[in-house]
């Protein structure tokens, strides 16, 4: 039997491979399962940053990328991701900060804080 975080990873390519292929509620509940073991998992909180933003549920998209940003503040998909989601809520500055995180990581200068709204 593989390793605990070598299931975890096995799931999480799972979970984004279900997504991709067009099977969000598969996704979601891959997910939701791996939440439930490491409620602080990064990348399936972003996953599910991604499923509920593409169901249009923004603040809930919110919330999930905030709390993958918060679980791994190297991660800059995160704060991509609430970019996006401020872009569609029509919150423009918030939405210009976070992209310019993505862009200071980006050229080298680390990570600026982004404070939640």
């Amino acid at each position: 039997m593989p390793a605990p975080d070598i299931q975890i990873r096995q799931e999480l390519q799972k979970a984004f491979g279900d997504f991709n292929q067009g099977h969000p509620d598969a996704a979601q509940a891959r997910a939701e399962a791996i939440l439930k073991r490491l409620p602080r998992e990064p990348n399936a909180l972003y996953l599910m940053g991604i499923i509920n933003h593409q169901a249009g549920r923004l603040d809930q998209a919110s919330r999930f990328f905030e709390k993958s940003y918060k679980s791994d503040p190297k991660n800059p998909a995160a704060l991509s991701g609430i970019g996006i989601v401020r872009l569609d809520q029509q919150r423009y500055a918030e939405a210009v900060r976070a992209f310019q995180a993505v862009m200071c990581w980006k050229l080298g200068c680390g990570i600026m804080p982004v404070t939640s709204p």
